[in-house]
């Protein structure tokens, strides 16, 4: 699974509209909220790059080759407490979660954690599965 820039708002829209209608969320303001989800997936892309180009600078250093690149990612990642391939699921869910039960343009929210972790994977997963497009 990969997050996609130019699926950032699509999946925002998404997230928020299948919220709704489902009855799980009440929002202050709809356009706002989805802008605070685009920025929790944008901030995510934006750590990912870092990570990454750290990890080149290292194999620069060190000498390297490219194919020690997945490597020294991980161990950047492991570093800075970031997600590893496996995990980018469950640290966006997390991420979004937050976001909502902490988001001035969330009026109030009427499922629980689990539901609303199960509504949202439904919409990541569709959105970030490679092999389905």
């Amino acid at each position: 699974m990969r997050l996609y820039r130019g699926k950032i708002e699509t999946i925002a829209e998404d997230v928020i509209r299948t919220l709704r209608e489902q009855g799980s969320i009440e929002l202050e303001s709809e356009v706002e909220a989805r802008q605070d989800i685009e920025a929790v997936l944008k901030e995510y892309l934006r750590l990912e790059r870092e990570i990454v180009d750290d990890a080149k600078n290292r194999m620069e250093i060190r000498g390297l080759g490219y194919s020690q690149l997945g490597k020294v990612r991980s161990q950047v990642s492991k570093e800075r407490g970031f997600p590893g391939q496996d995990e980018v699921l469950p640290y966006l869910l997390d991420q979004i979660l937050d976001m909502l039960f902490h988001s001035k343009n969330v009026e109030e929210i009427f499922s629980e954690d689990p539901d609303l972790r199960k509504k949202i994977t439904v919409v990541l997963r569709k959105h970030m599965d490679v092999g389905g497009e």
